[in-house]
């Protein structure tokens, strides 16, 4: 889980030593999550916005297709910020 921002995470190394850590158990990651609100329009928004659509993109390395996180405000905004971030991979 994070907290607003990934930092300078390298999520594809990330992935690949967490899936090596379990390779050996039946432990498995079934969701990536990062809390912020991204329905405001500063900054921080932006940021946790972009770092959101990362997770998003990166989740199969992980094993995992499901991304949570926390949007304050209107459930439409909401809604309407998630289907953008599947439907418009970061490159």
């Amino acid at each position: 889980m994070f907290w607003q921002t990934l930092g300078d995470a390298d999520l594809a190394h990330l992935a690949e030593t967490c899936r090596a850590a379990l390779a050996e158990g039946d432990a498995v990651i079934s969701s990536l999550s990062i809390y912020g609100d991204v329905l405001m329009d500063n900054a921080q928004a932006r940021k946790t916005r972009h770092n959101w659509k990362r997770l998003i993109d990166t989740a199969p390395s992980f094993g995992c297709d499901l991304v949570t996180g926390e949007a304050s405000g209107n459930l439409t905004l909401t809604q309407a910020f998630l289907f953008y971030c599947f439907n418009n991979p970061c490159s």
